[in-house]
């Protein structure tokens, strides 16, 4: 594949920044393709920029178990916090790539650098990190649900809510994800996941079909907690 120029980026990252930035950024890159359903370990010496594609990024148990953290696409960064690891220990992190796409790679102390040398870059990377930060305390939610089905339904939610959906130009009313890859994202084992997934859909909250889950709007409010002053 030819090699992607700072002017055919058209990810929200590269957009918030001026050519002569992409352009030294783009000195320092190295381009990668990955391959749809494929895990790898995140390492502590790069960063990369994701500019077509999405990923879920999980942390694996001693029980085996995997939770994932959260649902990257166009435009987000991985593998930030390797920068600030001299404020404490990089937890290990393992990425499943859910469809296949491309990513700059940068050397984490050039992109340091750059983030030190270049204001505008430093205040994409804050912004890109800000977001994701509130969207990763509402994805960790559903770790504090004792019930699974609770746990599936707040996890669909969510991932409509942010509308990623529309991934690989799909209809923002499903989402193309198999049990196995909610089971991954939840926390939970492929049978409690089919099981919830089917109580939710006789509840008539969602219809599924093959890595295919669509959200019926009649859903039920969440009840309102009464404030005490």
């Amino acid at each position: 594949m030819p090699e992607i120029r700072s002017s055919d980026c058209e990810n929200s990252f590269c957009r918030s920044l001026s050519d002569s930035t992409r352009n030294c950024l783009c000195e320092i890159k190295k381009t990668v393709h990955f391959k749809d359903k494929q895990e790898f370990f995140l390492g502590r010496k790069k960063v990369f920029l994701i500019t077509k594609g999405n990923m879920i990024v999980f942390r694996a148990k001693d029980n085996g178990r995997r939770q994932g953290v959260e649902f990257l696409h166009e435009g987000d960064l991985l593998g930030v916090t390797s920068m600030y690891h001299a404020l404490g220990k990089v937890d290990d992190l393992c990425v499943y790539t859910k469809a296949e796409g491309e990513a700059c790679v940068f050397p984490v102390q050039k992109f340091t650098d750059y983030c030190l040398g270049y204001p505008e870059v430093a205040l994409a990377v804050l912004k890109n990190t800000v977001h994701r930060f509130g969207v990763v305390i509402r994805t960790l939610d559903h770790v504090s649900l004792d019930n699974s089905e609770d746990r599936i339904q707040n996890l669909l939610n969510l991932l409509f809510e942010e509308n990623i959906s529309a991934f690989n130009h799909r209809s923002l009313t499903s989402l193309p994800f198999s049990h196995d890859e909610l089971a991954m994202f939840a926390g939970l084992n492929r049978v409690t996941t089919t099981r919830a997934i089917d109580n939710l859909q006789k509840q008539g909250l969602f219809a599924t079909g093959r890595c295919n889950i669509k959200k019926i709007n009649n859903q039920p409010k969440p009840r309102e907690t009464t404030q005490i002053n």
